[in-house]
C-alpha cells in the first residue's frame, strides 16, 4: 500500500456499514450521502475531501467488481448467494 492511499482506505473501511444493496442482497454501491458525516467525524479538511471522495470511489469500483465476480462464481456453482 502506498502511504498516500492509506487515508482513503481507512475512510472506505469506515464506510463498511453504508453499502446500498439490491433486492437480492447484492452490493450496488456506497450510500454517498453518508460520506460528508464521515468526513466530519474524521475531521477531514474541506480542501482534501474532493480528492478523497474520488479515491474512495476508485476503491468502491474495485470492491463492486470483486463482489460481482464472487456472486457470479457462486451462482455458476449453484450456491445460494
Amino acid at each position: 500500500m502506498w502511504p498516500e492511499n492509506w487515508r482513503a482506505l481507512e475512510l472506505f473501511i469506515a464506510l463498511g456499514t453504508q453499502w446500498n444493496r439490491d433486492a437480492g442482497g447484492g452490493l450496488t454501491g456506497i450510500n454517498y450521502p453518508s460520506i460528508p458525516a464521515m468526513f466530519d467525524a474524521y475531521r477531514i479538511p474541506v480542501r482534501q475531501r474532493a480528492c478523497l471522495f474520488n479515491d474512495i470511489r476508485c476503491i468502491e469500483i474495485g470492491a463492486l467488481n470483486a463482489h460481482l465476480e464472487k456472486r457470479e462464481k457462486e451462482q455458476a456453482n449453484g450456491a445460494r448467494v
